[in-house]
């Protein structure tokens, strides 16, 4: 992995259900990690071979890997923009990398 590709500080944000005051359920989100990552748009071969796993993949998330739980119930935030995580990948099962295809939340 090459560590200077990872210039962008995202956040990883974990979804919670709650009820608003009227007892309807609400989702709200709450960081739990910030860690430093390589957003980048698919291009060419990568949004063709995406597209398969899933036509609204827009992105690709690579990052350190993360002792954590990363499911499509969490999502990302790069800024003011939102990304919903479609697929979670441990590259080469080594535990050292992980690549993330995600939507951009609209």
């Amino acid at each position: 992995m090459n560590t200077g590709s990872l210039r962008h500080e995202i956040q990883i944000q974990t979804a919670t259900e709650t009820q608003d005051a009227s007892g309807h359920p609400a989702r709200s989100f709450s960081t739990v990690a910030t860690v430093w990552a390589s957003v980048q748009p698919l291009r060419g071969r990568e949004y063709f071979e995406a597209q398969r796993v899933d036509a609204t993949i827009t992105h690709k998330v690579n990052m350190r890997f993360y002792d954590g739980t990363l499911t499509p119930d969490e999502r990302i935030v790069f800024g003011s923009r939102e990304f919903n995580i479609v697929v979670v990948r441990n590259l080469n099962e080594r535990n050292v990398e992980m690549e993330l295809l995600v939507t951009e939340a609209v």
